[in-house]
């Protein structure tokens, strides 16, 4: 998560789910990268989960492919 600290832009999404999505922000404006897979994401949507769009974008990504629970953050 220390990757969002002091730059995303992205209101409408946290850095928390963003991070729990498997994603590390780039620095630039709403890019992220998947730190599995190294797929880049942008061009987010206020309807946007970021892990059904990580599943449905990425889907041979082996961190989406996990069960989701192993990844929970609580």
């Amino acid at each position: 998560m220390e990757t969002f600290n002091g730059g995303w832009s992205v209101e409408f999404l946290r850095p928390f789910h963003m991070a729990q999505a498997g994603f590390i922000y780039l620095g630039i404006q709403g890019r992220v990268k998947c730190f599995s897979c190294s797929k880049d994401f942008d061009d987010w949507q206020e309807d946007d989960d970021p892990l059904s769009k990580h599943i449905l974008q990425s889907p041979q990504c082996s961190f989406v492919q996990e069960p989701t629970s192993k990844y929970q953050i609580n």
